[in-house]
């Protein structure tokens, strides 16, 4: 009803002016500027004035899965289902909690250089990930998210093609802090499920709890939603 949502606003706006958005942060592993972390302190405070506490929180565009972790960070879920159709992305968030140290060693192993941008830039091609390991895959995708102008996978690494930039391919890829990063969420396995599923509106189906859209916002006509349960497959 009307009242029952100038209510929900109501508290909102309280919870805000009161908590000006005091929770803990998370330190993603991965950089995605201006992406769903803008809506963090919103569905942050948007659920604890809806008494969504220890709900079931749904990412079906993950990325960097950034409001799913700050939930979970703060206790404000119980659960995150995170789905990621990207190969790279899902095989990075699966290698941070199954592989944590294959991923890790893979890290300090690495090189941050334009040749092995190379190399890992041949990972954006599907033909080239037959026979590769999760790990291997997983890897890939951190190292063009760390490496490429703001993050983007297809984009061109930091720096440029011919290195003449102040700012080096390896300027934002700090090794002790992103392993320090996955080490800590590595320990939220247990109340994560990870899919690569396709999500439309004639496939996307899931259990009761809330969801949160991706990047294409104009699409989606309601931020939280309700959903029934129909089925979810795991194709991993």
């Amino acid at each position: 009803s009307s009242y029952k949502l100038n209510l929900a606003k109501l508290l909102l706006f309280c919870y805000t002016a009161l908590r000006g958005g005091n929770y803990m942060t998370i330190k993603n592993p991965l950089r995605y500027p201006g992406a769903k972390s803008k809506l963090n302190d919103y569905i942050y405070q948007l659920l604890i004035a809806e008494n969504k506490i220890n709900c079931v929180f749904y990412e079906p565009f993950a990325g960097s899965a950034s409001i799913s972790l700050l939930l979970l960070e703060n206790k404000v879920i119980k659960k995150a289902i995170l789905n990621e159709l990207d190969p790279m992305l899902y095989n990075f968030w699966y290698s941070v909690f199954y592989h944590t140290d294959e991923l890790i060693k893979m890290i300090n192993d690495t090189d941050i250089t334009l040749q092995n941008w190379h190399e890992f830039s041949q990972y954006r091609e599907a033909n080239y990930l037959i026979g590769k390991t999760p790990v291997e895959i997983g890897f890939a995708g951190l190292f063009l998210n760390r490496t490429n102008f703001s993050g983007i996978l297809k984009a061109n690494p930091l720096g440029g093609i011919r290195q003449t930039s102040q700012y080096t391919i390896d300027c934002r890829f700090n090794k002790d802090k992103i392993i320090e990063s996955i080490q800590h969420l590595a320990a939220f396995r247990d109340n994560i499920e990870l899919f690569k599923i396709l999500c439309n509106e004639a496939h996307l189906s899931l259990s009761e709890g809330i969801l949160v859209p991706g990047h294409n916002l104009r699409k989606t006509r309601k931020i939280m939603l309700k959903v029934e349960i129909i089925e979810l497959s795991n194709d991993r």
